[in-house]
């Protein structure tokens, strides 16, 4: 329950405990020979009661507002810290996936793939963590038939595209070294299967330009390609930052 709400029910409550004083409370008249008449002193004190009252609520009213205004002011800034970390785990993880291309034939034989799944996940890890605590702090409500992850990795042009294009071209390509079914050749890279059922429409929107007939992409080509939508990706961020 947000603070004002709080401060209607206790106004509420005290309202009502005046009106159950005044009206619960026996009266008694009393036949006086003249009436009192309220002296300067008494309209005095009335004039006080009500002047201290109202600076009593106004002052709440604006501790509320710089209360939220200082909470939204630290979620921005928190927001923008995310945001800067992001960037940085988006260069490391392109940094580790420019390794595994270049690396990926010479290590497939010698049987040592297994230390390239383990950098490139780690990074791909740290950086979708990152970009989930952004979207935890970022929507206040996402559509209860879907998780968490999912939703995020829509695309909403809120700056994010091009990084989320990023991590399905990763995910698709760990995916399918998983499953077997990818081959290092000199100099390209084969994906074995190219159905939109396994790899997704996403992906083939993607990098779908890249494969020659073989299923096989060249790997400084693909390099590029990664290489531009992480710039891109820092680019979108970085204006976020500047509320641009």
């Amino acid at each position: 329950m947000k603070i004002q709400n709080y401060l209607y029910l206790f106004i509420a409550l005290a309202v009502g405990f005046c009106c159950g004083i005044w009206f619960g409370v026996e009266q008694v008249y009393v036949e006086v020979e003249t009436i009192p008449s309220k002296t300067t002193f008494d309209i005095i004190s009335l004039v006080s009661s009500i002047l201290s009252t109202v600076c009593a609520f106004v002052t709440t009213f604006l501790a509320i507002y710089l209360f939220q205004k200082w909470r939204y002011q630290q979620n921005e800034s928190n927001l923008i810290q995310l945001r800067n970390n992001i960037i940085s785990d988006a260069i490391a993880l392109n940094r580790s996936f420019n390794g595994f291309l270049v690396r990926y034939y010479m290590y497939e034989k010698e049987n040592k793939v297994d230390e390239l799944i383990a950098e490139i996940s780690n990074a791909n890890l740290e950086l979708i963590s990152k970009l989930t605590l952004y979207y935890s702090l970022k929507i206040e409500h996402f559509p209860s038939e879907e998780n968490l992850q999912s939703y995020i990795m829509k695309k909403t042009d809120d700056g994010f595209d091009e990084l989320k294009s990023l991590l399905e071209v990763i995910r698709v390509t760990l995916g399918l070294r998983y499953m077997g079914l990818l081959e290092g050749k000199p100099g390209f890279l084969t994906y074995k299967k190219l159905e939109t059922e396994l790899i997704g429409e996403e992906f083939d929107a993607i990098i779908g330009h890249l494969f020659n007939s073989l299923g096989s992409i060249n790997i400084s080509e693909l390099q590029k390609e990664v290489s531009r939508l992480t710039n891109v990706a820092i680019v979108d961020i970085s204006n976020l930052n500047r509320g641009k």
